[in-house]
């Protein structure tokens, strides 16, 4: 993906998961409302060729910053809806159009620190909770400079009235009462900071 695609990209992913905190898009499955799931749908509608139909289904306001990426980009993915890498198999990458938490960042995204300073608009602060048999992984997207401090976007888990797409700042993380969610080094919990691996294609001149 080319530079200019890349900023594209990171700014719709941040700017549609935002949105999702304000009213959650009829398009995205019920079922798979959870921390993954935001990250598969922000990513796949961003990635979708731009239409006032799209725009109209999303029920995003025309004022909301949406921009697109290239039809060069969009033929990275020529299975789309099916842009998640699920295994590797023979030399073969196969994909799907769902993903959950570990298959999306063991298969879809690169580590790039444990330093939230590091951090782009539309990477991922990743969690594995120790103490969590069922559902030990998290994810937060980080969705940039808002009212003045850097913010993550996150679906809390929950299903019916108490789910919740919740942005916080990242000094609350930082200063969270609950260590297992602090995004620094010691923390063995946090994984760190991931970014999506088609960011990585095209960067050689």
């Amino acid at each position: 993906m080319s530079v200019e695609d890349e900023i594209s990209m990171r700014e719709s992913v941040a700017n549609l998961a935002l949105f999702q905190s304000r009213k959650v898009s009829e398009t995205w499955t019920p079922a798979q409302q959870d921390c993954a799931g935001l990250v598969r749908f922000v990513y796949r509608e961003s990635l979708k060729a731009r239409t006032l139909k799209q725009r109209n289904l999303l029920k995003i306001p025309e004022k909301m910053f949406f921009p697109t990426v290239s039809e060069a980009s969009r033929a990275l993915f020529p299975m789309y809806p099916k842009i998640w890498v699920t295994h590797r198999e023979s030399g073969k990458i196969y994909y799907s159009h769902f993903a959950d938490a570990e298959t999306l960042v063991s298969q879809n995204f690169s580590f790039v620190s444990k330093n939230v300073n590091d951090l782009k608009k539309g990477d991922l602060l990743v969690y594995k909770k120790q103490d969590a048999s069922l559902e030990p992984w998290h994810l937060m997207i980080y969705a940039g400079e808002h009212v003045q401090t850097g913010v993550v976007v996150y679906h809390n888990g929950s299903t019916g009235k108490n789910a919740q797409i919740r942005i916080v700042s990242l000094q609350e993380l930082l200063h969270s009462p609950d260590a297992q969610w602090i995004p620094v080094e010691k923390n063995t919990q946090f994984l760190g900071v991931f970014k999506w691996n088609t960011f990585e294609k095209e960067k050689k001149f």
